[in-house]
């Protein structure tokens, strides 16, 4: 959920939106003014310790499609001929194996707030470039703040889903040993965290939902035993490290902590290991169609085509987006 609003809800001086930031103009042609701008350059996330640069994006009116890429920054690594083992070439701190990802920046007309779809993979995404973004916008109108919040799953999501399985952890990490045999020959040791995990009984696919119903119960109330065959006998759940691998009847599936405070944030899978991605059109109009659903879960019903885009939105006045921070790519022969 991408937001904008005035610092002060109260005797603002103008009233900005992602719809109109004050100049009768939404935020989609500055983030398109934004694009332009950042396009060969690069961003970095120092949290995630990962570099993003913009590919290309393409402008369908109500929505933009970036595609960027990804990868980690700092560290030097090899790449590497598994055919032969030989060293192809070494990976400096300054360059990086990258992932491609892409966003898709939704802004429907008269919409309280803008919808972002952030592809991650093999856990990388490249959400940077909508932060940086918000970070310009604040620079840019300092009377309004930008926050960027995950939309979180309904709690009719949650209290319908069925308990897949169940994780027992251990919190003290136990030594890993790994030797072959002979004596005196050095051994490799790892430490590591021990799990215990229940599935269903071969022929179902959940476990009990009363038995669910109540294990949440008793975590929040802090009561209750668990008795884990061969395995835990006895122990308080305030003792114990669950984690619940629960399906929505949508056939999304999710894993958290049991008892965890924090709503997990909606997730779709949009293609297995082994299965081919998308392609950009596929993944704009799976993502469109998921937005208009999130939009009409908040009471929110949208009529304007994603298409279309009025005339005096196509363009901004110049906006400096450079930042002190940024880092240009070196001349390339």
């Amino acid at each position: 959920m991408f937001d904008l609003h005035p610092r002060k809800r109260k005797n603002y001086d103008v009233a900005r939106s992602v719809g109109d930031v004050g100049s009768g103009r939404s935020v989609i042609p500055y983030l398109v003014d934004f694009l332009q701008c950042k396009q060969g350059k690069i961003l970095r996330d120092e949290h995630k310790k990962d570099v993003v640069g913009i590919r290309s994006f393409k402008h369908y009116g109500r929505s933009v499609l970036i595609n960027a890429v990804t990868g980690p920054f700092g560290e030097k690594t090899q790449v590497i001929n598994v055919l032969s083992g030989r060293v192809v070439k070494d990976i400096e701190e300054d360059e990086s194996p990258a992932k491609e990802a892409r966003i898709l920046f939704c802004c429907p007309k008269n919409a309280q707030f803008a919808v972002v779809g952030v592809e991650s993979v093999d856990g990388r995404d490249a959400l940077q470039v909508i932060k940086e973004f918000a970070k310009g916008l604040r620079r840019l109108f300092d009377d309004c703040v930008c926050p960027i919040k995950a939309i979180a799953e309904s709690e009719s999501w949650l209290e319908n889903a069925s308990l897949k399985q169940l994780s027992v952890v251990t919190k003290t990490p136990k030594p890993i040993i790994l030797e072959d045999g002979v004596p005196d020959q050095p051994v490799s040791e790892e430490f590591g965290c021990l799990a215990c995990v229940i599935t269903p009984p071969k022929g179902k696919k959940f476990l009990g939902r009363t038995f669910y119903e109540d294990l949440q119960a008793r975590k929040r109330s802090g009561n209750g035993l668990l008795t884990l065959p061969d395995v835990l006998e006895h122990k308080s759940l305030e003792d114990l490290v669950i984690e619940t691998t629960i399906e929505g009847q949508d056939g999304r599936t999710k894993t958290i902590l049991l008892g965890d405070a924090k709503t997990p944030a909606i997730r779709e899978i949009l293609s297995n290991h082994g299965e081919p991605r998308p392609d950009d059109e596929h993944f704009r109009m799976r993502v469109l169609d998921s937005v208009f659903n999130k939009y009409s879960a908040v009471g929110i019903r949208l009529k304007e085509k994603w298409d279309e885009s009025e005339k005096e939105e196509l363009e901004v006045d110049d906006v400096d987006w450079n930042t002190d921070d940024e880092k240009q790519p070196a001349d390339q022969e």
